[in-house]
């Protein structure tokens, strides 16, 4: 969020905003975390999404006012956050297969998905200060017979998945790392090693560009 802030101010400046000339890299920084960030929250997303299908579906479905909240806010968030991510890996990749500008619906959205989760979190806090108050039940816990992978198994395929894929895409950022991002949209191999953001041909420009006039 703090990155996306950086990179909204800066196209947007506002009175109030300063952001320094020096070191000439920070700006990289800031972008390639929030990219890498967001390409390592999708197998986080798909985690989530798959521990908590279960409850999606329990009963009652509607509820009371609390509980409609509650599942209002988990539908917003979820439809936010798979928004954000998708529409933000096709970005990146610069395939618009969508008929809005970019910048400012996923700005707007990534406010919808902050309130959601204010939303949520308020509306859970009860749930939450009640489960950190209790005691754990280690004969529940030890074996209490539960179907599917443990915690710990999940825990440990989300964060190899994450890893693999920031990994595979963190070269367009960190240059030792190019190398091994086989996935990373811009490979670094342009003049004086900086990223190539779109060929000539992509950007329409081959024409002006192979003119004896360029130079």
């Amino acid at each position: 969020m703090v990155t996306g802030l950086v990179s909204h101010f800066i196209q947007h400046p506002q009175p109030w905003f300063w952001w320094p000339t020096r070191p000439v890299w920070l700006y990289r920084v800031t972008q390639g975390l929030h990219v890498t960030s967001g390409i390592a929250a999708i197998p986080l997303l798909v985690v989530k999404l798959w521990s908590v299908w279960p409850k999606l579906f329990a009963r009652p479905v509607i509820g009371g006012l609390t509980r409609q909240l509650e599942r209002l806010s988990i539908l917003v968030l979820v439809g936010a956050m798979i928004f954000q991510l998708s529409t933000g890996l096709l970005n990146i990749a610069q395939w618009y297969a969508f008929d809005f500008f970019f910048p400012p619906v996923h700005y707007a959205m990534a406010w919808v998905a902050v309130g959601a989760v204010i939303v949520h979190v308020a509306v859970k806090l009860p749930v939450i200060r009640r489960a950190l108050g209790e005691s754990i039940d280690r004969s529940a816990v030890e074996g209490g017979g539960a179907v599917g992978p443990s915690r710990r198994t999940v825990l440990m395929g989300a964060g190899v998945a994450t890893a693999v894929a920031t990994l595979a895409t963190a070269g367009q950022t960190v240059p030792w790392l190019k190398r091994i991002s086989a996935l990373a949209p811009r490979s670094g191999d342009g003049p004086q090693g900086v990223p190539v953001n779109r060929t000539a041909l992509a950007a329409g420009v081959s024409r002006a560009a192979k003119s004896p006039d360029y130079r």
